[in-house]
């Protein structure tokens, strides 16, 4: 997307969060409760990671979601990235003053493609859901580990294994105050 297309997308993002919280309807409901938001193309057609600009906002970061799916894949050169998911994503956020608070970080979601797919499958496979395979991502940073789809391999199957844990592990846990 050109450059001032993507400006022009972020300012109409921007207005409609002002908006959001200026409507005596949803300030009622958000007062003093944090919001969350999802970035994708839903938000006025760009990918606008880091770009709510209240800070009570937090948002899903599909940074974190492809760096730290690049980086369990093996792809070259996602040490540097995988090291800034990890530490906050501050060259997401800082620059408008938010901190690592205001990341919602994930692997996998709501969008239909499992921590088990994510193990399974380099290629999406979505004709199952009558789309066609049309929605979704093309590109969801995944791995087969050898086989498409189901294994009875058990090598296979400990290495995706293997794959799921790691993945999880590295999510942020919430510490027990």
């Amino acid at each position: 997307m050109p450059a001032g297309q993507a400006e022009e997308k972020a300012e109409i993002n921007q207005a409609g969060t002002i908006a959001l919280h200026r409507d005596p309807a949803t300030a009622a409901g958000l007062d003093g409760r944090a919001a969350a938001g999802d970035t994708a193309g839903d938000a006025a057609g760009a990918y606008q990671v880091g770009s709510f600009s209240c800070r009570r906002w937090a948002e899903w970061n599909g940074r974190f979601r492809d760096d730290v799916r690049r980086f369990w894949r093996g792809d070259p050169g996602m040490a540097g990235a995988f090291a800034s998911r990890l530490c906050g994503s501050a060259d997401i956020y800082q620059r408008s003053g938010k901190e690592p608070l205001n990341s919602i970080n994930f692997i996998t979601c709501h969008d239909g493609f499992t921590l088990n797919d994510l193990v399974s499958y380099a290629h999406k496979h979505n004709q199952a859901n009558g789309e066609g395979n049309r929605d979704g991502s093309e590109e969801n940073f995944s791995a087969n580990y050898g086989t498409e789809g189901e294994s009875k391999d058990a090598a296979t199957e400990a290495v995706r294994q293997d794959g799921s844990r790691r993945g999880t592990r590295t999510l942020p846990q919430r510490s027990k105050a």
